[in-house]
């Protein structure tokens, strides 16, 4: 598609602003909706579906102990 050619699209700055946002939300929709009861983000990994590579997830493989957002100097722990 057309995005590929916005760097914006995919830069660790939306994602993690995008994130946040969900994070943030107070699960109100307006104009007098039942908001859900609750809301769950779309993967917690990176996948693979049909061949096409989806970059949604926290993290990039479910081995992998460091989250893609992540504070300045973080290091996760290590299991060997």
């Amino acid at each position: 598609t057309d995005l590929k050619n916005c760097p914006e699209w995919s830069s660790a700055e939306t994602f993690q602003r995008f994130y946040k946002g969900f994070l943030d939300w107070d699960l109100e929709l307006g104009g007098g909706v039942r908001p859900p009861d609750h809301a769950f983000w779309f993967t917690m990994r990176d996948a693979v579906n049909f061949g096409v590579d989806e970059h949604f997830g926290l993290i990039t493989r479910c081995d992998e102990p460091k989250c893609k957002i992540t504070s300045p100097g973080f290091e996760p722990f290590t299991y060997e």
